[in-house]
């Protein structure tokens, strides 16, 4: 039977990732190995199911006629294509927008395009004023959109002088890092609680949540956040227990 961590990827695809999958290999950017595409094309007759018919001789014989089976070759052609799914790099950027933006923002800095970056900042800007459910990761995306903005200001030719004030923006960057650090923070914290309730032998806690929860109790604006403040609240009231828990 043919088993092979490129079966198990495979298996996850629908069949219109495993057209774009195919279109994919048959691009001379990515592939220009025709043994490659001929053998996926006999595998991806399979799919989904990819039961017991798929036999790696069969295949072979199938994509190379009367070329004689070879273990070595049959090896490489096989790691390329799993190679070739990294395609699924691309799937999850398509799935993810705001992702995406962030990383042309990193190419666009990393080539000192500074005018078509801050039009791509004020694009990505505006995708995340509409997300309406803010979860950790769009604070991730948030952070790096304010990292890229202050790297616009930093190449800025305008000299500062000691008249000038500081941009309180500037902070947007950090707080945006902390946001991100404070939701995983609080939702590692419970799962870890969860667990711990069902080990009896599971010892300490997780770093930093005493600090956590005084910080957030002095610096309230940060639970203003609709996420951080569920996360907060689960946490203080369910299982906190007013700092007894982490003691």
């Amino acid at each position: 039977m043919y088993k092979s961590t490129l079966i198990d990827v495979l298996k996850t695809f629908s069949n219109q990732e495993m057209k774009e999958f195919s279109l994919f290999i048959q691009s001379p950017y990515y592939n220009k190995n025709q043994s490659v595409f001929k053998l996926f094309e006999q595998i991806r007759k399979h799919h989904p199911e990819f039961d017991e018919k798929i036999c790696i001789k069969i295949a072979f014989k199938k994509a190379f006629g009367k070329i004689k089976y070879g273990e070595s070759f049959m090896g490489m052609t096989i790691s390329r294509l799993m190679e070739l799914a990294k395609f699924m790099i691309q799937k999850n950027l398509q799935r993810n927008d705001l992702n995406k933006d962030a990383v042309l923002l990193d190419e666009l800095n990393f080539r000192e395009l500074r005018d078509v970056m801050m039009k791509s900042i004020n694009s990505l800007e505006k995708k995340i004023v509409k997300q309406k459910a803010k979860e950790a990761d769009v604070y991730l995306v948030k952070y790096r959109l304010e990292y890229f903005k202050n790297e616009v200001k930093v190449n800025d030719t305008k000299l500062i002088t000691y008249k000038d004030t500081l941009d309180e923006k500037l902070m947007l960057e950090q707080k945006s890092l902390n946001i991100f650090f404070f939701i995983n923070s609080l939702k590692f914290c419970q799962y870890f609680l969860n667990q711990k309730t069902f080990v009896v032998n599971a010892k300490g806690y997780p770093d930093f949540m005493n600090s956590i929860f005084d910080y957030l109790k002095q610096n309230s604006e940060y639970l203003k956040i609709p996420v951080l403040k569920v996360y907060y609240n689960i946490l203080f009231n369910v299982n906190y227990k007013r700092r007894k828990i982490f003691l």
